[in-house]
C-alpha cells in the first residue's frame, strides 16, 4: 500500500485538490443561497404585525403584505424542496469555485502524469525497464497511466452529479420558476444525461491530449518543474490559438 501511494502520490495530490474544490463549491453554493436562514426565522418569529413592539430590523417591512411576500418567497425549506439535480449540478460546475478547473485541470493532469513518470525517464530506471520489456510495451504502460489520469475530470463531474442527486433526493423535476433563469438552455435540461455524457467524453479526450503533451515535455527536460511549466504554457498557447485564431478570426470570416 505504501509503495502504491509513493508511486502515485502526484495523482493522489491532484485528485485531492479536485475533491477539495468540489466540496468547497458545494459549501459556497450553500453560503450563497441558504446561509440567510437564521435571519429568515428571526424575521418570521419576531416581525409579525400583531406585536406592539418590533425589533428595528423589522422596519423594512412597511406592511403585512410585504412581510408575507418575503416569508413566502424566501422560505429556505421551500427553496430546498424546489431544488433539482440538474440545476444544482449546473450551478456547481458553472458558477462556483469548481469552474476554475476549466483552466487549471490541464495543470493538475500534467502534474499527475509528469510526477508519476518523470523519475523513470530521467534516471537509470528507464534503461532497466527496457532490459526487461520492449520499448513498445513500456510506452503502453505510459499510455495506461495517461488514460487513468485523464479520467480525473470526468470522475469529478460524476461526483458532482452524484452529490447533487443525494442532496436533492434525486429530484429531476425542474421548477417553472427555475427555468426562467436556467444556467443551460431548454434542450440541455431535457437531455441532461446525454449532454453530460458528451461533456465527460470530451473532457476525457482532452485529458488524454494534456497527458500526451506532458509526456512530450517530460522527455525533453530533465527538470520535473520545468516540464510541468512548459507543458502548461504550451496548453495556454494552444488555448489562445483556438479561441483567438479559430473562433474569433476564422468563424468571423466565414460568418461575416
Amino acid at each position: 500500500m505504501r509503495i502504491v501511494v509513493k508511486k502515485y502520490k502526484y495523482v493522489i495530490f491532484a485528485m485531492a485538490i479536485v475533491l477539495g474544490l468540489i466540496f468547497a463549491s458545494f459549501y459556497q453554493y450553500y453560503k450563497d443561497y441558504y446561509s440567510y436562514y437564521p435571519e429568515y426565522y428571526r424575521i418570521k418569529n419576531h416581525c409579525t404585525f400583531d406585536k406592539e413592539e418590533r425589533p428595528s430590523y423589522c422596519n423594512r417591512f412597511s406592511s403585512k403584505e410585504n412581510l408575507d411576500f418575503y416569508l413566502e418567497n424566501s422560505d429556505p425549506v421551500k427553496r430546498y424542496q424546489r431544488l433539482d439535480v440538474i440545476t444544482l449540478t449546473s450551478e456547481i460546475v458553472e458558477n462556483n469555485i469548481f469552474s476554475s478547473l476549466q483552466i487549471f485541470s490541464p495543470l493538475l493532469i500534467m502534474i499527475a502524469v509528469i510526477g508519476t513518470i518523470h523519475s523513470a525517464f530521467q534516471s537509470g530506471m528507464f534503461k532497466n525497464y527496457l532490459l526487461r520489456m520492449s520499448y513498445k510495451k513500456y510506452l503502453q504502460q505510459i499510455q495506461k497511466t495517461i488514460f487513468a489520469v485523464a479520467f480525473m475530470m470526468p470522475l469529478a463531474l460524476i461526483i458532482v452529479f452524484f452529490l447533487s442527486c443525494c442532496i436533492t433526493k434525486f429530484n429531476f423535476n425542474i421548477d417553472a420558476e427555475t427555468m426562467g433563469f436556467a444556467v443551460y438552455d431548454a434542450w440541455k435540461y431535457h437531455h441532461f444525461l446525454l449532454y453530460g455524457s458528451i461533456i465527460c467524453i470530451i473532457q476525457y479526450l482532452m485529458g488524454i491530449m494534456y497527458g500526451e503533451l506532458a509526456v512530450l515535455c517530460c522527455r525533453k527536460n530533465k527538470s520535473m518543474l520545468v516540464s510541468i511549466i512548459l507543458g502548461y504554457l504550451l496548453f495556454l498557447c494552444l488555448n489562445i490559438f483556438i479561441y483567438v485564431g479559430v473562433y474569433s478570426i476564422l468563424l468571423n470570416k466565414l460568418l461575416g
